[in-house]
């Protein structure tokens, strides 16, 4: 999948230079490549909920949280400067009341095992 989104990027990129636009313009895009081809397709793929259901997966398994806790994993989108077009934000609601929240500047689609480890291994912001 890397690869695909490596060459689309290439792809984009080298078409606007040619049209005269903006190279940060398709930089901020993220569409995934998928076999069956297609725009609409690529969009079903960063809705499919298995993703989220993934980063769960591995949340509860990096910090063995027991069945009481809660874990949500959301998208947010933001329009600010200076700030990434979708973060993914995991939070875990524990049993005993506490809430830790951690943030991803991706895409859920993009957020990878290794990437949770790595992230989860950091102190949460805490609430």
């Amino acid at each position: 999948m890397r690869r695909r989104w490596v060459e689309w990027l290439t792809q984009r990129r080298e078409g606007a230079k040619e049209d005269g636009r903006r190279d940060e313009a398709v930089t901020h895009r993220f569409i995934p490549a998928n076999e069956s081809g297609g725009e609409g397709a690529a969009i079903a793929a960063v809705i499919d909920p298995s993703y989220a259901e993934a980063i769960k997966r591995w949340t509860r398994e990096v910090l063995r949280l027991g069945e009481d806790d809660v874990v949500t994993v959301s998208e947010i989108a933001c329009v600010d400067a200076g700030c990434p077009l979708v973060e993914t934000v995991v939070a875990v609601f524990a049993a005993e009341g506490e809430t830790r929240s951690w943030r991803f500047t991706r895409p859920r689609v993009a957020v990878t095992k290794m990437m949770v480890m790595q992230t989860l291994a950091t102190p949460a912001k805490r609430s």
